[in-house]
């Protein structure tokens, strides 16, 4: 409960997430038939307040010039997580099941159900043409 969202950029876009909080995430996972069920995942309560990326990076300084390379969006690595880089150098077989695939088939069986969400964009700018 109350999970609160990273601040920063959203991908490379000129939008960023000033601050946001997720109330509740409940997850369903039927183990006893993973392979013909469905993952139930509900999320309520989502509040994002979301900013210009510039006037983030304005308002953020040089407190966080070192965090900018890991905004929201940004790949873990080349070739994913180090830890599954590192079991795949240990020696795991190929054909090992891997983190990603396990996202591919969450993604794929999942019913998702998102309540009361409320996203507010803010500019110290106005947002009118010339302002």
């Amino acid at each position: 409960e109350n999970l609160e969202l990273k601040s920063g950029p959203i991908g490379d876009g000129c939008i960023a997430i000033r601050t946001g909080l997720i109330r509740r995430v409940l997850l369903d996972i039927p183990w006893s038939n993973l392979s013909g069920a469905s993952v139930k995942m509900s999320i309520d309560g989502v509040y994002v307040l979301l900013c210009p990326a510039n006037e983030f990076e304005e308002q953020t300084g040089a407190q966080d010039a070192g965090a900018k390379s890991h905004h929201l969006g940004s790949p873990a690595g080349p070739t994913g997580p180090s830890w599954e880089r590192a079991a795949l150098a240990a020696g795991a077989p190929a054909g090992a099941p891997t983190t990603s695939r396990f996202m591919q088939w969450m993604t794929s069986s999942v019913e998702l159900c998102i309540t009361n969400v409320m996203v507010r964009l803010e500019s110290a700018h106005g947002g009118g043409a010339g302002g």
